[in-house]
């Protein structure tokens, strides 16, 4: 089994290099781990296996919308680009490994594991996007699973994978302000029409929540520092991030974030347009 843990940019770094480490601890090879990263030193000294991702890598993978998830999509379509060696697992770099997950359906080429199911998913942006997939997948409708692990089930082939690419970017154009979950449908959707789901929310915690504010309460720690977490000092982490979320600065700061993050969605939107009037033209 082998694990892929995507870990570009400065705060990233940090979640990747706890990430790797916390696999470690439970009994993995540090070299059956690869990181994908931009700043691989590290994680060589560790004995992690590395794929060094430059930026102008980084910016074509993120595509027309600049949609930093999307990555997770192409650095897998390069993994089946030839079957690969054993179980892939990819981790997202938030996750900290409390176990080491049962592969033994993934190993049969049976079941994929995903982090968890989401029911509580927005109901309105599920119908949003199952409406929008309707034009590739007439009568079908799907749920929603969170994405932060992916187990690739032996003899899945990179066509797949490009099944994942088309459903990420037919979401995207056709949602541009809606896009954050754009590459979680399209790998809940080729996981759910092909395979068994198994999730692994038991061992693998997640802290997607508030990753942003403990990065921010990590900020000019070493990635030594940032390695040597304990479950219980991440947890605690967490509770402090979520007070800094709730402080009354940090609001005020969020609402200058909301409008950028508003510019941005009204900048993917005027893309489509210009991007499905190209297609119309053609």
């Amino acid at each position: 089994m082998r694990f892929l843990i995507l870990g570009y940019g400065t705060d990233c770094q940090g979640m990747a290099a706890l990430c790797a480490d916390s696999l470690i601890r439970q009994g993995q090879p540090a070299d059956d781990i690869t990181v994908w990263t931009d700043h691989p030193d590290w994680f060589k000294r560790r004995g992690c296996r590395v794929r060094e991702l430059s930026a102008q890598t980084i910016a074509e993978w993120k595509g027309r919308y600049r949609f930093s998830l999307r990555l997770k999509i192409l650095m897998m379509q390069e993994v089946f680009s030839s079957p690969p060696d054993g179980v892939q697992v990819f981790s997202d770099a938030d996750i900290f490994w409390r176990g080491l997950p049962d592969v033994s359906g993934v190993e049969a080429g049976t079941t994929t594991l995903m982090h968890a199911y989401e029911p509580n998913f927005g109901a309105d942006i599920l119908r949003l996007y199952n409406e929008a997939l309707a034009a590739l997948y007439p009568g079908q409708s799907f749920k929603m699973y969170n994405s932060g692990v992916l187990g690739f089930p032996r003899g899945l082939t990179v066509g797949q994978i490009n099944k994942v690419l088309r459903i990420c970017d037919h979401v995207c154009d056709s949602l541009p302000r809606k896009m954050e979950w754009a590459e979680q449908i399209g790998y809940s959707v080729v996981f759910q029409r092909d395979y068994r789901i198994q999730t692994v929310e038991q061992i693998a915690y997640h802290y997607w929540g508030y990753n942003q504010e403990i990065a921010r309460l990590m900020r000019g720690k070493s990635l030594d520092e940032w390695a040597t977490l304990s479950f219980e000092q991440l947890e605690h982490l967490n509770q402090q991030a979520e007070a800094l979320f709730n402080s009354p600065l940090y609001r005020w700061q969020n609402r200058i974030r909301k409008l950028q993050r508003s510019w941005r969605k009204t900048r993917n939107q005027q893309v489509a347009r210009k991007h499905l009037r190209n297609i119309a033209g053609n």
